[in-house]
């Protein structure tokens, strides 16, 4: 079946609208999804030095060079460090397959090697297929020490580049901090 002149024209114009498209990064720019959902809840002190890791997982997509990091909707909570871990299948297989760090205590005098691998989350370069973790290094706000038992985050926010387009993702994972996560009762207050 022959093409009329106005259907071919109509094909070489929608070609060159993607082709257009594609050179100038305007179809899919790849990126990072912050993975997980529910809540964690770690045990901390209510003391200005104490500090504990959180650690997301995400999914990268594409080449992404990450930004920044921040707590939403935090009480009681600040974010001290943000780092990256990213591992390879051998390092992951070397560590009995953790694929990153769930949450810890920081200084309590246990070895976390896997804490050396992480590198600070400015700047992280990571390539598609990446196995890893955004490290949210978290401490209590003076409100935190003072006047809130249990602290809390609704989520971790993502800025990240790809491409050259500034791109934002944000989790679902929701963070709690009491003295004792153990005591905490289903209206998340301590007894």
């Amino acid at each position: 079946m022959a093409m009329t002149r106005a259907r071919r024209g109509a094909a070489i114009v929608a070609a060159g609208i993607a082709v257009a498209m594609l050179s100038t990064g305007c179809a899919a720019v790849g990126g990072v999804e912050v993975l997980g959902n529910g809540e964690v809840c770690m045990s901390m002190p209510r003391d200005a030095d104490a500090r504990g890791v959180i650690g997301n997982d995400i999914d990268v997509t594409g080449p992404v060079s990450l930004d920044r990091v921040e707590l939403v909707d935090a009480e009681g909570l600040e974010l001290v460090e943000a780092y990256v871990l990213s591992m390879t299948d051998e390092q992951i297989a070397e560590h009995d397959n953790i694929g990153g760090i769930g949450s810890m205590s920081l200084g309590t005098g246990e070895e976390y090697d896997i804490w050396d691998l992480r590198q600070p989350l400015e700047g992280a370069e990571l390539r598609p297929g990446t196995t890893a973790s955004i490290l949210a290094v978290l401490g209590r706000s003076p409100e935190g020490v003072d006047e809130i038992a249990v602290a809390r985050a609704s989520a971790l926010r993502l800025y990240y580049t790809a491409r050259g387009t500034q791109q934002v993702s944000e989790g679902t994972l929701q963070f709690t901090v009491a003295e004792d996560c153990s005591t905490i009762n289903d209206d998340d207050e301590e007894p």
